[in-house]
Parts: structure tokens; C-alpha cells; sequence
């Protein structure tokens, strides 16, 4: 009979603290808490591929570099199979240099559009607007626009793995003409 009362007792201190929202509250933060986590991990992970694509470009270029660089001093001219071989293979690779050269240049729209998301649009602003705009969004409208800038920094990712891939493929492509060559050439 004991535990029948405790237990009741217990419930109904439950419903009190149920019914004056200190849970629901509690739970509210804890979701909002979790959702923040997600959305700034998230950006911190968008921020790093997006400098492992450009590192990756920059390797490409600077490879890709070296090989034309070693190819031109062999010096090879004509039209045998090996010239022409090695004219493939060079001029695909300078293809690969300059698709990497695209992924690493950064693209901005030449507008006067002013923000708080992106450096050229807060560039644009005036340092006293910047932080009065900054320190005036409600932190909700705030929280918006990092998931927008989210996703759009992960449409950049995107087109630049696209081009990224497509760079690799055109210098592998390159190299498999070039292996040959140098081969016919230095045997």
C-alpha cells in the first residue's frame, strides 16, 4: 500500500513539473542543442572538403607541372609514334592543369549585393553595418541562414568535385599516353 501511495506521489510530482513546462522546455533545448551540433559539425565538415579539393587541385597542378616539364626536355619532335604519343599525353595534361586551375580559382558573382554569409557580400558592407546587421538577427534567423549557407556550400562542393574528377580523369588519360612513349624512347 506503501509503494501504491509513493508511486502515485511520484506521478503527480511528475505531472506538476509536466504541467508547469520545465520538461518541455528542457526537451525543446536539448532538441535545438542537438540540432546545432549537427549544423556547425556539418559546416566545419563542408569547410574542410572544401580545402581538400582545392589541396587536391593544387598536387594536380603541381605533378601535372612537373611530368610537362621533364616531357618538353626530352626534346622530341616529328611525327613518329612516340612524337605523337608524347603530344597527346602533354596536351592532356595541360587540360588536367588548367580544369584543376578552375577548381582553385574562387568564383564570385560581381555583385554589390550585401550579407552575412558569404566574404564578398559582407565585404561589401561598411564594418559599423556589418556587426549592427550581425548583432540584430534574431538568433532562429541566424541558425537559417547557417543551414542555407550549409547547403550551398555544399552545391560549390559539388561542381568542384565534378571538375576535380574530370581533371584527374583528363590527366590519367595523359599519362596513359605518355607511358608508352617513353617507353618506345627510352629503350
Amino acid at each position: 500500500m506503501k509503494e501504491i501511495k509513493e508511486k502515485a506521489s511520484y506521478e503527480e510530482m511528475l505531472q506538476n513539473v509536466i504541467d508547469d513546462g520545465k520538461v518541455k522546455i528542457e526537451l525543446h533545448q536539448r532538441e535545438k542543442s542537438a540540432k546545432t551540433t549537427f549544423v556547425i559539425n556539418l559546416n566545419n565538415h563542408l569547410n574542410n572538403s572544401l580545402r581538400f579539393a582545392d589541396t587536391k587541385a593544387a598536387a594536380l597542378v603541381a605533378a601535372n607541372g612537373l611530368i610537362t616539364k621533364f616531357v618538353m626536355e626530352l626534346g622530341v619532335k616529328g611525327y613518329t609514334v612516340s612524337a605523337i604519343l608524347l603530344k597527346i599525353g602533354l596536351f592532356s595534361i595541360l587540360v588536367g592543369i588548367l580544369l584543376s586551375l578552375v577548381v582553385v580559382i574562387p568564383r564570385s558573382k560581381q555583385s554589390k549585393e550585401k550579407g552575412i554569409m558569404y566574404w564578398d557580400n559582407i565585404a561589401n558592407m561598411e564594418k559599423q553595418e556589418y556587426t549592427e546587421t550581425v548583432t540584430s538577427i534574431p538568433n532562429d534567423e541566424l541558425f537559417e541562414k547557417q543551414i542555407e549557407n550549409n547547403y550551398h556550400q555544399a552545391e560549390i562542393l559539388k561542381v568542384k568535385f565534378k571538375r576535380l574528377r574530370t581533371a584527374f580523369l583528363i590527366s590519367i588519360a595523359g599519362y596513359c599516353s605518355l607511358v608508352p612513349a617513353l617507353v618506345i624512347i627510352l629503350l
